[in-house]
């Protein structure tokens, strides 16, 4: 049976108060969130900014997409913002510790664990909100356009893998993890959603109206995707990493090649 069975039903209403109930209350005044610029990340920002006194960090390379977003949106939300700049030398490092940690990573999988990895290690505060998982639930990769079913798996990837493995780096910080849209209230609310009402000519329908009606930016609200690896400009640096060292990608992820590299190089 449906999580829900009543007509001209408005998911944006739900989601929100599933939101807001997943919006633990701790201790501490203070907490950060991580913050790309985009709508996810953006509407988890203005919750939480209900409760708490909040301070954005967003990781990326000089002049990177997330870093130049994020700015304008902790300027109209009126949050203090900080950016994490990061270089060649601090990717290596996390990517060296990543594969040592998690021999299995994929270079995408690297690629966006690398910025987090390095946001995490970088933040102030004990506890870190982040809008991990929207994109899965709601349709927010542009692949869903074409094939929405494509959704299902990525959640499976996404509680089976991704999230475990960012609460294990999050603890190894002695960091907090807070991702209000996962719960097993939301991801049941998500899953009985029909396709259409989340991804038609655009995605994030839900997300959207949900954003509409927080009173957020509405270039916040009509921002194209862009996923961490190339917001952040990550995916970048490790293209120039390899094309330097005569690497492909795939062999960024052998232990023994960087491993050479790091030692060649005096960074371990």
């Amino acid at each position: 049976m449906p999580y829900f069975d009543i007509a001209d039903i408005h998911y944006e209403d739900i989601l929100h108060n599933l939101l807001m109930n997943n919006i633990p209350r701790i201790r501490e005044k203070k907490v950060s969130v991580l913050l790309s610029g985009g709508l996810d990340s953006t509407i988890i920002l203005a919750l939480v900014k209900e409760h708490y006194d909040v301070i954005a960090y967003t990781t990326g390379i000089e002049g990177s997409k997330d870093i130049n977003n994020a700015r304008e949106v902790a300027k109209k939300l009126d949050v203090e913002h900080q950016p994490i700049i990061i270089g060649r030398d601090m990717v290596l490092n996390a990517l060296w510790r990543l594969i040592n940690k998690y021999t299995d990573l994929s270079v995408v999988e690297l690629s966006f664990e690398i910025p987090f990895y390095i946001g995490v290690s970088r933040v102030r505060e004990r506890n870190i909100f982040t809008g991990q998982g929207a994109d899965e639930l709601f349709g927010g990769y542009n692949k869903y356009l074409k094939n929405p079913s494509l959704m299902e798996r990525d959640i499976i990837l996404l509680i089976g893998r991704t999230v475990p493995r960012e609460m294990e780096i999050a603890r190894s910080f002695n960091k907090s993890l807070h991702m209000p849209f996962i719960s097993p209230g939301i991801l049941k609310f998500a899953m009985d959603i029909p396709l259409d009402e989340k991804v038609g000519e655009e995605r994030k329908i839900i997300l959207r109206k949900l954003a509409s009606r927080l009173g957020l930016p509405r270039d916040v609200m009509e921002r194209e995707k862009i996923a961490m690896q190339y917001g952040t400009g990550v995916m970048k640096l490790l293209r120039k990493i390899a094309k330097s060292n005569n690497l492909t990608l795939k062999e960024l992820t052998d232990r023994e090649k960087i491993k050479k590299l790091l030692y060649n190089e005096a960074i371990i």
